[in-house]
């Protein structure tokens, strides 16, 4: 078969590059500071590629401490601040790997890949990790160029050559030179005692295709009186104001709920704090979902919700560098848009990059219900009013003072002192008259559970959960104050096949392998075992970390496919 390779036209310049950005600390906060080393597979890319990342999470002025955070905040930004993309990622035990997928259309290019915490973001921008990369769009001849060059004059910022070489570890490969497609087998021993070893990574990479760098900046800002982010202690947090719409004053000890709709539902309700902030924890879910906020509505007070960005909008000047690659970094860089073009002619993405699927389940977050009420089980009535009373059900209608409410039937106490929580497609509504009007032409059927259920802070005298047949919501109005967002979760996680495919097709992998968290024991040689690609020339076995003293350490050792 005959396969055509489009030409391909890369602008390059010539000159160094330093690659990674971390950030000097000031020793005089008394407050835990995150700090953060992150590192990539390699620092050049063709647009529409992989970056492979692990980043660990320090606490600088506490050693012993833990990290607080359990979310790391990832975006790619341009030489303006111009966010490209934003993700984020769980950490696990102060440790996170991910990818994120180069933009297809992303301009040639210096990037930077901007790190944090969301209790870092209390210290300013500065006290960020900002990692830079060169990214190529083979198939454009424009190069990203600024209009002008910055000048910081808030931080302290100098630029380093790169991180300091180290021969910390014996790397021995069984051969020098592999042929195409053979198995290779590396055995790594650290010199040093494991103890010593913060983090490290390794890949195996083409030569010249980026070795790291660092670049510092001093910009920590003064330690604040009261944080207004919290740690995610436990997952993403979605946070916000909550408003009196006429007076623009916060509202404190107010009741907010939020509804994840769609797959993997949920339902979270918060009460606002005295400064009228709430805080939502969030399940561990991934990619973009529906969600819906609404807010306790008093009869003089409308409540405006004002949720928080979860990336920083604060910024600051990074300095001002060309574009540039050396001979050897072009030739390089040739090589790997040649081998991502041919990589995606003959193979999906998931051949390369194994997804770790998502699974919530079928069930709601109540799980199994006590029972459930299928309208098209009986002659159809005309409200739910009438199923609720004559059918021998879990829920009854009753009246107090004139108004009526749901009396859920059972021997639990709880049932009986608190109120149960009413959903219509997993949004709370607490107009009864207007649940019990629905029409049940418009309703598929109802869950019920009737005990005690507690949610979070909060305690309900049971569940009822109608389920709409079209999703939407049986026409009900829904809350005055209620918001629909679309909101992203988590990132998905994936891992490197480190040898895919078959030998009938082209095997064009630019990184043979990628490990972010590679454990070491003192005494024991670790063995990796890949194969090689089809790609020719010479590789580099790339070992990179952190010292417990929080130094950052590379070491490369190179072999070659003939």
């Amino acid at each position: 078969m005959k396969i055509t390779i489009q030409h391909i036209i890369l602008l390059f310049l010539l000159g160094p590059f330093p690659g990674t950005v971390s950030v000097a600390q000031d020793d005089g906060h008394s407050a835990p500071l995150e700090a953060i080393d992150f590192f990539t597979d390699r620092s050049i890319y063709i647009s529409g590629e992989n970056i492979l990342f692990s980043a660990i999470i320090m606490t600088q002025n506490s050693p012993g401490e833990k990290a607080l955070s359990k979310v790391l905040y990832v975006e790619m930004i341009n030489q303006k601040n111009d966010q490209i993309l934003g993700q984020k990622f769980l950490v696990f035990n102060a440790v996170s790997t991910g990818y994120i997928k180069v933009p297809l259309n992303l301009s040639t290019g210096i990037y930077y890949l901007k790190s944090y915490t969301k209790y870092m973001r209390n210290f300013g921008p500065g006290s960020f990790s900002y990692t830079k990369i060169r990214v190529l769009n083979p198939f454009e001849s424009s190069i990203q160029i600024e209009d002008t060059e910055v000048t910081d004059h808030k931080t302290d910022t100098t630029v380093t050559s790169g991180v300091e070489a180290y021969d910390l570890f014996h790397i021995e490969t069984d051969r020098a030179v592999y042929k195409q497609l053979d198995s290779i087998s590396i055995s790594i021993i650290p010199k040093i005692h494991r103890d010593s070893l913060k983090i490290t990574c390794i890949s195996v990479v083409p030569s010249h295709s980026g070795e790291p760098g660092a670049m510092i900046i001093n910009g920590i800002e003064k330690q604040k009186d009261k944080f207004e982010y919290m740690p995610d202690y436990y997952g993403i947090t979605l946070t916000g104001l909550l408003l009196d719409n006429h007076s623009n004053q916060p509202l404190p000890s107010t009741e907010l709920e939020l509804s994840i709709l769609g797959d993997s539902s949920d339902f979270i309700s918060v009460y606002t704090n005295s400064d009228g902030r709430f805080f939502f924890p969030l399940p561990r879910l991934t990619g973009q979902k529906t969600v819906f906020m609404a807010a306790e509505r008093a009869d003089s007070i409308i409540p405006s919700i004002l949720v928080d960005n979860d990336f920083s909008p604060i910024s600051i000047n990074m300095p001002y560098q060309t574009f540039n690659l050396s001979e050897n970094e072009r030739v390089t860089a040739l090589n790997l848009a040649r081998n991502l073009q041919i990589s995606e002619h003959f193979t999906s993405r998931s051949d390369t990059l194994a997804n770790e699927p998502e699974n919530h389940g079928d069930l709601p977050f109540y799980g199994t219900p006590t029972e459930t009420l299928n309208i098209d089980d009986y002659v159809q009535l005309p409200t739910l009013e009438d199923y609720f009373n004559e059918l021998p059900y879990l829920v009854k209608v009753r009246r107090l003072k004139g108004k009526k409410y749901l009396k859920m039937m059972g021997t639990s106490s709880g049932i009986q002192i608190f109120e149960p929580l009413v959903l219509v497609d997993m949004i709370a509504v607490h107009d009864m008259d207007a649940i019990l009007s629905i029409s049940s032409k418009h309703i598929a059927h109802i869950d019920i559970i009737n005990e005690t259920y507690v949610k979070g802070n909060m305690t309900y005298g049971g569940i009822v959960s109608i389920f709409s047949k079209n999703d939407d919501f049986a026409g009900i109005e829904l809350p005055h104050s209620g918001i629909f967002i679309k909101y992203d979760f988590l990132a998905g996680s994936m891992t490197l096949n480190n040898s895919p495919g078959d030998s009938h097709i082209p095997d064009a992998r630019n990184t043979l392998y990628w490990d972010g968290n590679f454990q070491l024991t003192s005494d024991t040689p670790r063995e990796i075992l890949f194969k090689s690609g089809h790609s020719r020339g010479q590789y580099d076995i790339v070992l990179q970390g952190v010292l417990n003293n929080g130094e950052r350490f590379t070491q490369i050792a190179t072999f070659r496919v003939e």
